[in-house]
């Protein structure tokens, strides 16, 4: 069972697996290259790289004989605007806000119907409530397991 990280991000879909077979063959590559550089390091073959250009020009003073400075051999490519993995976590972050978001909008609406209706009801109670002050006849009712009572004209009972 391979748990590497390109199995991983295959899995993900974040990678194709042609970009894993490529960096595959560039690790290869770079071992061989590694390989190489360390035996002619311990057999004496180990060469400076040679520098290109005029080696009589003046490192502190990149003016020409004109007296102007060079122009820039080419501007950098612009820089990635981020990784597609950087991608994927600002979008799933964007999504699980946005979520959390209309659940707690959707809380809030909830409540706010709840209360309305609470408030209608005890209106409606109030308006067609029947009580007389000058009751005085106990009448007894169960709720659940509780007995209550109310006072009542005998019109009423």
């Amino acid at each position: 069972m391979s748990n590497s990280l390109s199995d991983q991000l295959l899995k993900a879909g974040l990678v194709t697996q042609n970009q894993i077979d490529q960096s595959e063959e560039n690790k290869q590559q770079q071992k061989a290259r590694a390989k190489s550089r360390s035996k002619d390091h311990k057999a004496g073959k180990h060469q400076k790289p040679h520098r290109q250009g005029n080696p009589n020009a003046s490192r502190k003073n990149p003016t020409s004989a004109k007296g102007t400075a060079p122009a820039p051999a080419a501007k950098k490519p612009a820089k990635k605007e981020g990784s597609d993995l950087a991608k994927f976590y600002q979008q799933r972050n964007q999504l699980e806000r946005d979520e959390r978001e209309t659940e707690e909008r959707l809380k809030r609406e909830a409540a706010a119907r709840r209360k309305k209706v609470r408030k209608q009801l005890r209106e409606l109670i109030t308006e067609h409530s029947k009580n007389a002050e000058d009751a005085s006849v106990r009448f007894n009712f169960v709720v659940g397991e509780t007995v209550k009572y109310l006072y009542v004209t005998e019109a009423q009972q």
